[in-house]
């Protein structure tokens, strides 16, 4: 079916609106850009805006079954393409930003369905990809960093509910992996060192709530093992020398190091 063909097919069936100016120059001078409104067989608007070659084109609306706004932005060969908003049937914002080909990609932000902002970054088709933040319900910022296909992954801080933080250095997959800190809810530092997949692996120090350094050295798997030192809580050396599995050697015995790690919680 020819544009002309289809568009006549439209405007007779009720499915188009165009003014009669625009119409007889579509069909008399073969313009194939322009303005229009495109109703369903309930006679509800779906769409409103620019067209080209009978699909929606440039600076537009499109509406659910029920009236209500559903985008309104850039469009381009029919698809929401360039910059625009996106709301759910209630008419909450959900997302603004790039979109590609009706997908998100570029830079935007996602909102809970409270309106609460939820996601701002980089997007790459659809998942959150390169630097970004995320807030949770309350508005609390709980990850800023980079990202990979929607994971984190890169470098990062994470935060606690109260808005402290918990974590800063380097992520992989989701989990602190390299090089990083961990910190008590009160802002104390509880571990700086080698990470590896979420627990303390390579060389690594240890504090205390109060702030007192109670062991470095080597880890292996989360617990003290090879080289490293313990001190008690008044900050005095207690053991220098070899460790395994969280507790160090004495003529064969093996003596328990209050060693606490939370990298897993």
């Amino acid at each position: 079916m020819t544009f002309k063909r289809k568009l006549q097919e439209n405007k007779k069936q009720d499915k188009v609106y165009i003014t009669r100016k625009l119409y007889k120059d579509v069909l008399e001078n073969n313009t194939h850009h322009y303005s229009a409104k495109f109703y369903d067989k309930n006679k509800k608007i779906r769409y409103e805006g620019g067209f080209q070659d009978g699909n929606s084109h440039g600076i537009g609306k499109s509406y659910y079954e029920t009236g209500q706004l559903r985008y309104e932005g850039e469009f381009q060969d029919g698809k929401c393409h360039g910059t625009g908003k996106l709301y759910d049937k209630t008419g909450q914002l959900i997302y603004e930003g790039d979109i590609q080909y009706g997908i998100y990609h570029g830079t935007g932000k996602s909102y809970y369905e409270t309106g609460q902002l939820r996601y701002e970054g980089v997007i790459q088709y659809g998942k959150s990809h390169g630097i970004g933040k995320l807030y949770d319900k309350t508005g609390q910022l709980r990850y800023e960093g980079d990202y990979q296909d929607g994971i984190y992954h890169g470098t990062g801080k994470l935060y606690y509910e109260n808005g402290q933080l918990i974590y800063e250095g380097d992520i992989q997959y989701g989990k602190s992996h390299g090089t990083g800190k961990l910190y008590y809810e009160n802002g104390q530092l509880i571990y700086e060192g080698d990470i590896q997949y979420g627990k303390s692996h390579g060389t690594g120090k240890y504090y205390d709530k109060t702030g007192q350094l109670r062991y470095e050295g080597d880890y292996q798997d989360g617990k003290p093992y090879g080289t490293g030192k313990s001190y008690d809580e008044t900050g005095q050396l207690r053991y220098e020398g070899k460790f395994q599995n969280g507790e160090y050697i004495i003529d064969n015995l093996m003596v328990l190091v209050n060693c606490i790690m939370a990298l897993d919680k």
